[in-house]
């Protein structure tokens, strides 16, 4: 295999792609294979350097134990301070009763709901029924569908737009306050569901 330098004193070798590749020409292999940064090793040896941590594996798994211990306190005091204004801006009387709201305002949340169904089953189809159903990497949706991220986006600012107006006469200018709160509140209560 030809090494080569660099002017940063990095040495790069060849890496054949495949099997088949080895087999090719001399011309077509340097034409074809990448090149992969090597370090040569005190015994005059080359081989690839990984991407490896110097850390121990105890202080590893310590540092990893305390980051989900801060992550789950984080996570509760969102939810807590979610359950906190919720109470105080009444949001189960607002959204789910026809006393809170008339019927005008009503309908824009039954509007937002159907929005936010939507894009809800969108979800569904790219983080089950892709990977599991059709076995596409989540890598591949740009290929393979490339318009649902773009379409969930504007669906999503749609279904929050409407969602604020609607609950505008009963909270006025802090709608969008108390609909962020509980949004990030419904987000960080998904660190306590267990991973399957």
């Amino acid at each position: 295999m030809a090494t080569t330098s660099n002017a940063a004193g990095g040495n790069y070798r060849r890496v054949p792609l495949s099997s088949s590749d080895s087999i090719s020409s001399f011309s077509s292999q340097q034409q074809q294979q990448p090149l992969v940064q090597t370090q040569q090793l005190p015994n005059d040896t080359t081989t690839a350097t990984p991407h490896s941590d110097d850390n121990s594996d105890d202080r590893h798994r310590w540092r990893n134990s305390s980051e989900r211990f801060l992550d789950k306190l984080w996570a509760a005091a969102w939810v807590t301070m979610a359950v906190l204004v919720g109470y105080w801006a009444r949001v189960p009387t607002v959204l789910f009763t026809t006393s809170a709201l008339d019927v005008g305002h009503r309908r824009l949340l039954h509007v937002s709901a159907a929005v936010w169904g939507i894009n809800a089953v969108l979800a569904a189809y790219l983080t089950v029924y892709l990977p599991k159903v059709r076995n596409i990497p989540p890598e591949a949706w740009n290929t393979y569908c490339p318009r649902v991220i773009p379409t969930m986006t504007g669906l999503g600012v749609v279904a929050v737009v409407l969602m604020i107006r609607a609950t505008w006469p009963a909270w006025g200018f802090l709608s969008p306050a108390v609909l962020s709160l509980e949004g990030l509140g419904l987000l960080f209560a998904l660190q306590f569901v267990p991973a399957w």
